[in-house]
């Protein structure tokens, strides 16, 4: 595997050559008869481990070099077999795998397999993997792969994948690898697939940790490099500007919203505006976090404090959200439904409690995934980010554009009072569709596709609308509300007397 990789991408661009050697291999290995617990098979390019789990136990594999390694090959590398799944007692890996075990046998046994083979192969080189879409400019270290030839489940808990990285990375991504093999007769070639965001362990050496679960007989390769278009200096620099212009606007708008609950004893009793400063406290709470999060530097525990209160502040927040979403669909739609009884007890504990139990789920089971990410962040990652940030986001999301089509529709055939006195029909109905949008959380839909598709455009479309939430919630419930805006007229009342009797 020392050819020219010009030579290698061309051989692979026009007759799939690489990718079939690729997958000859696996397949060479998977029908490998194991006449032991365990067999190695080294050569300088690729280090192949074989184990059946239901002798060895093993948790997985850790390769290693020699401190006076000098060679460009795997000739002074040696492996491991690690028998806990601790990422911390690895020690200075090159690149390690560490399997569930425990769930594997536990799957394998109910599918009544007496012995499960797991191959685990590390790739000195990249050479195997040409993806000639991708360019000359991308490059990789050590590329690891996983083959359970018998495996029959969906793995739950992920299998961890370390790789050591002497490079100043910048928004690394975990990817599989593609195979492009049975769609020849399309002209469709092998390709590295990205997967997510992984975990990086920053200091000297960095570790880059990615998770994945989507474990199918082929094999699962994960490279410590991003595979997608990287953000520029001036994209990024743009990108934070606008973020901490939009968060200054809103939590100077929900201080607002405070100062008012503070000195407006009989605004601040009623139940609408009692959830509107929980809502409140709920937005103010998670863009100050956001901040943190980014200044945490190597405390891993405070990684984790910082990136589970965030985590909990944007489920809190969508709570109260759709609390919102409720009282406004009972407003503008059901119109005549009777009182919620206990409204408070029951907002508080959608509010407040329920991402407390989702968050307290996610850091017992998963206490990593409040590591820092790719982007300098403590928050979840990879598969973490998918199913405890991502599909409350969109269910909540669903659900409340349920509501905003449901009240639209209602306004627009004139089913409800109007909302406000102006008689300018399409002016008021846009007006309305605009707040609801921000109210309501729509700009999370920018959010979600910039998760799957990491979209410059999206991005800028959704840091411009999520980061000025809060200073919509004072326009809304503040400057349009005759209530609030006689308190701040009495306060400016009261400091232009306050300057005149000192002026005088």
């Amino acid at each position: 595997m020392s050819f020219e990789r010009g030579v290698m991408n061309q051989a692979q661009e026009q007759l799939n050559s690489t990718d079939i050697a690729l997958n000859a291999l696996d397949t060479i290995l998977e029908d490998a008869i194991l006449e032991e617990e365990e067999h190695i098979i080294k050569s300088n390019k690729i280090i192949v481990h074989i184990s059946d789990l239901s002798v060895s136990n093993i948790q997985g594999v850790a390769l290693y070099k020699l401190s006076n390694a000098s060679v460009n090959n795997f000739s002074d590398y040696y492996t491991i077999t690690p028998y806990n799944s601790s990422i911390d007692d690895l020690g200075e890996v090159e690149a390690a795998v560490l399997l569930p075990t425990d769930e594997i046998l536990r799957c394998q046994h109910a599918h009544k397999y007496e012995s499960v083979t797991v191959i685990i192969s590390f790739f000195y080189n990249d050479a195997l993997f040409n993806d000639p879409s991708k360019g000359k400019e991308i490059s990789t270290t050590i590329v690891a792969g996983v083959v359970i030839p018998s495996l029959k489940c969906q793995l739950m808990n992920p299998f961890i994948l370390i790789f050591k990285s002497d490079l100043n990375i910048t928004s690394p991504r975990c990817a599989h690898w593609n195979y492009g093999l049975k769609n020849q007769h399309k002209n469709i070639r092998g390709n590295w697939k990205v997967d997510s965001m992984p975990t990086v362990k920053s200091g000297k050496p960095t570790y880059v940790v990615c998770r994945a679960n989507h474990l199918t007989h082929f094999s699962v390769l994960v490279a410590t490099r991003n595979f997608q278009v990287q953000q520029t200096p001036q994209v990024h620099l743009a990108l934070n500007i606008i973020t901490s212009i939009g968060c200054a606007l809103s939590l100077t708008g929900l201080s607002g919203i405070f100062l008012i609950g503070i000195f407006y004893k009989s605004w601040r009793k009623r139940k609408r505006n009692i959830i509107m400063l929980n809502f409140s406290a709920a937005l103010a709470a998670e863009m100050i976090l956001f901040f943190v999060s980014d200044l945490v530097r190597d405390n891993a525990t405070a990684c984790r404090i910082v990136g589970a209160s965030l985590h909990y502040t944007i489920i809190a927040s969508f709570g109260w959200m759709l609390i919102v979403a409720i009282l406004q669909y009972r407003r503008f739609v059901l119109v005549y439904e009777q009182t919620i009884r206990c409204l408070i007890l029951k907002s508080l504990i959608i509010g407040w409690c329920m991402p407390l139990i989702l968050v307290l789920v996610c850091i017992t089971t998963f206490p990593d995934s409040y590591n820092k990410n790719g982007d300098g962040m403590c928050y979840p990652d990879g598969i973490y980010l998918y199913y405890t940030v991502a599909v409350p986001i969109l269910i909540f999301v669903l659900i409340n554009l349920f509501v905003i089509i449901k009240i639209l529709h209602n306004v627009c055939n004139i089913k409800v009072e109007r909302y406000g006195a102006d008689r300018n029909e399409i002016r008021l109905q846009v007006s309305f569709a605009i707040l609801l949008f921000f109210l309501l959380g729509m700009s999370w839909i920018f959010g979600l596709g910039v998760t799957v598709s990491s979209n410059t455009v999206l991005s800028f479309i959704f840091c411009i609308t999520a980061t000025l939430q809060g200073f919509v919630v004072f326009i809304c419930f503040v400057l349009m509300n005759k209530e609030s805006r006689v308190f701040w007229v009495n306060i400016k009342k009261f400091i232009i007397c306050a300057k005149m009797r000192s002026q005088s």
